[in-house]
Parts: structure tokens; C-alpha cells; sequence
């Protein structure tokens, strides 16, 4: 098939590597060669708090703030990443970064093994009617609103895994996250 679906009771919550919150996994792609690793993970943390980031040694991660005004990332020389909503960052995993945050916040994380793909992460505003072409080998996950492929139509919080180009559209104003691997 083209194009399998992921809805909201297939996804597994479970503790951050560090234990200091939760995350709901969307999708693992196990790394045969390491079966406690992945080469593919997409997951939405919720930030209450300002703290570490777990460390993912190997794994380059992408990160979109989709709820919340604001969250400050701080690396480890000081700098800051400000995100605002849809704001996305892009970091090594191994990379010590905290998070800063002035109210309970939820991001959405792309992680990848590094050396075995690229992931290219934007996010797309879609107007009703809008028609959005989309490349094989890409996850999309709505955020908000409807999409249609052929005689299906999705709503917010589903996870699509495509294997083939293919044309979705838009039945209403919709936001998603896209992923191409490359």
C-alpha cells in the first residue's frame, strides 16, 4: 500500500531517557543491528518544567514547538534557540541542551540515526482546497484539520507513512508536519 495510517491508540507513552517527564511515541523504526536503538523515531514530548534533554548519542533530532508561545533551548556554551510556535531546531543528539520554559509547552521530535538517512522537516499551512504533493519515503502528521488521499479522509492527531508519491488534499484549513527522508 501507498500509504499506511497511524491514529492516536496506536501510539505508546512512555517515560523520557532521563525520567524527568512522558513522551507519546508515534513511530519507531528499530535499528536490527541494536534492538534498544532506532534508526527513525517521531514522538511529542510535553514540557512542564525547565530541564536537561535526554542524551541520544548517534542521532541527529529536530524538534518543532506545535503548542505553547515560546521555549527557549540552552546549549551548553550558553547560547540560546528561541522557538516560537512551529518554530523548528536541529541538534545532535549527544549535544547537552536544556530546555527553558515560561508555561507548559508540547514540542513534536523527529530523531534520526545519523549516517543512516536525512530528514528534511518543515511545516506546512494547507488553505482549504489546498492540494499538497508529497514525495515517497515522508511521515506527515496532522496537526489540525482534514486531509484526503483518494477516498479517505483523515483527521488531527494521525500519522501518515508514505511509500509512494502521492497528492493529498486539504478539506479544510490544516497544519502538518512533514518529513522527507533522504
Amino acid at each position: 500500500m501507498t500509504i499506511n495510517w497511524f491514529e492516536a491508540s496506536q501510539f505508546i507513552r512512555q517515560p523520557w531517557k532521563n525520567g524527568l517527564g512522558e513522551t507519546l511515541e508515534l513511530f519507531r523504526l528499530p535499528d536490527h543491528d541494536s534492538p534498544d536503538d532506532f534508526l527513525l523515531r517521531l514522538s511529542m514530548a510535553w514540557i512542564k518544567t525547565s530541564g536537561p534533554f535526554s542524551n541520544f548519542p548517534g542521532i541527529d533530532r529536530h524538534l518543532i514547538l506545535i503548542e505553547g508561545d515560546k521555549l527557549e533551548l540552552e546549549r551548553e556554551n550558553g547560547d540560546l534557540l528561541n522557538l516560537r510556535k512551529y518554530g523548528i531546531a536541529s541538534f545532535a543528539g549527544e549535544e547537552k541542551m536544556g530546555s527553558l520554559v515560561s508555561g507548559p509547552c508540547r514540542d513534536f521530535n523527529v530523531m534520526v540515526r545519523r549516517g543512516w538517512m536525512e530528514a528534511k522537516v518543515k511545516v506546512l499551512h494547507l488553505p482549504k482546497k489546498g492540494t499538497l504533493r508529497v514525495s515517497s519515503n515522508s511521515y506527515l502528521y496532522q496537526l489540525s484539520g482534514e486531509l484526503k488521499y483518494q477516498t479517505i479522509t483523515k483527521t488531527a492527531e494521525t500519522l501518515w507513512k508514505i511509500s509512494s508519491d502521492v497528492e493529498i488534499e486539504s478539506r479544510s484549513d490544516s497544519t502538518s508536519v512533514l518529513i522527507n527522508l533522504i
